[in-house]
């Protein structure tokens, strides 16, 4: 019976220690998030969604902390529904969630811990599934499943801001079935500009964000966050 008890200890000592552990890394990666307090910088962006041919798109982004997020496009609107980086404010108050280490993977040859987050009340994300850097504290994919748009899938691809909490470039892969579209993006449908990239599957289109020319913490104009 005694043995029985520490054997009993022992598991539960392992497992609030791998729950620390779990959520002080995402504590590590939140926080490098938020040492930044705004940023602007040029983008690209390129769609592959079937069934819908849209050119190529340039920009400007601008953010500023909390959660204030802006695309300005030369005579189109791109309007996300959430900006790319509302993750790390999900990840901020560790009340709301529970975070389990599932395991570890290689993504482009990095090591990888695999974390699943599931939110504490109902609400519209499911789950979500990271998979971290644990050497300098990057997001280097997501899985988020929501009941009302299915899995949005993003990998995050970091170069010039590798020291950084920004990527140089983040690619959405988005479930089509489930994804409400107008939601995402208002843009010319009509577009005759083929696009030159094919999907794998039919159901599955991705967009993709390439950031360029960062300019971080040196203040961003409230007008330019204005829609």
């Amino acid at each position: 019976m005694k043995r029985i008890l520490i054997a009993l200890l022992v598991c539960c000592i392992a497992n609030f220690t791998e729950a620390k552990s779990t959520n002080q890394l995402i504590n590590e990666v939140t926080q490098k998030f938020t040492s930044i307090k705004n940023f602007k910088s040029d983008i690209d962006i390129h769609f592959n969604i079937p069934s819908i041919n849209i050119s190529e798109m340039k920009g400007k982004v601008f953010y500023a902390s909390p959660n204030k997020f802006k695309i300005k496009l030369s005579g189109v609107a791109f309007l996300p529904k959430q900006n790319p980086f509302e993750l790390f404010n999900l990840l901020k108050d560790s009340s709301t969630y529970l975070a389990v280490m599932v395991g570890n993977e290689k993504i482009r040859n990095i090591n990888c811990s695999v974390i699943s987050i599931l939110p504490k009340s109902d609400q519209d994300i499911v789950m979500e599934k990271l998979w971290i850097n644990a050497d300098n504290k990057t997001i280097m994919k997501s899985e988020i499943t929501t009941k009302s748009n299915g899995t949005l899938k993003a990998d995050y691809f970091y170069a010039s801001m590798n020291n950084t909490a920004l990527p140089d470039k983040i690619l959405f892969s988005i479930d089509l079935n489930k994804f409400k579209l107008p939601k995402m993006i208002a843009v010319d449908l009509n577009s005759t500009k083929k696009n030159n990239s094919s999907s794998t599957k039919k159901d599955v289109g991705a967009i993709e964000f390439n950031f360029l020319n960062y300019i971080i913490n040196k203040g961003v104009d409230a007008k330019d966050l204005k829609d």
